[in-house]
C-alpha cells in the first residue's frame, strides 16, 4: 500500500527540494505545450509541495484511489476556507489548486479506463 501524503506542509517529512523543482519544471513544460486545457487556469507557482507530491505519484502510476480521495477532500477543505475568507471574490474555477485537482481527477479516470482497456491505449 502507498505512503499516505500529509497535505499540511508544516507536518510533511523532509522533501527532496530538487525533485520538487524538477516536477515544477515538468509542469511548466506541460503548460507551455498546452498538454491539458486545465493549465490555462493553473499557476504552477501556486501549487503546494503536497500538490506536487500527488502529481508525482500520478506520473509514476502509483497514486491510489484512497490517496486521491484524501487529496480531493483536502482541496474541498481548501476551497471552503478560501470561500469563507474571500466570499464572492473567490472563484474555484479560476483557482490554480482547484483546477490542478480537476486535471488529476481526469487523469485518474483515464488511467482507470486504460487499465480496463489496455488495447485502447495509443501505441
Amino acid at each position: 500500500m502507498g505512503e499516505i501524503i500529509n497535505f499540511q506542509p508544516e507536518k510533511q517529512k523532509e522533501i527532496d527540494v530538487k525533485h520538487l523543482e524538477e516536477l515544477r519544471d515538468f509542469l511548466y513544460e506541460q503548460k507551455e505545450k498546452r498538454k491539458d486545457p486545465h493549465f490555462d487556469f493553473i499557476d504552477v507557482d501556486k501549487l503546494t509541495d503536497g500538490d506536487l507530491m500527488i502529481f508525482d505519484k500520478l506520473k509514476k502510476h502509483n497514486l491510489t484511489n484512497k490517496e486521491f480521495e484524501e487529496y480531493r477532500n483536502h482541496i474541498k477543505n481548501y476551497i471552503n476556507e478560501q470561500e469563507n475568507q474571500k466570499g464572492n471574490n473567490f472563484k474555484p474555477q479560476d483557482d490554480s489548486r482547484s483546477n490542478f485537482e480537476a486535471m488529476i481527477s481526469n487523469k485518474m479516470v483515464e488511467e482507470e479506463y486504460f487499465r480496463r482497456h489496455p488495447e485502447k491505449r495509443a501505441a
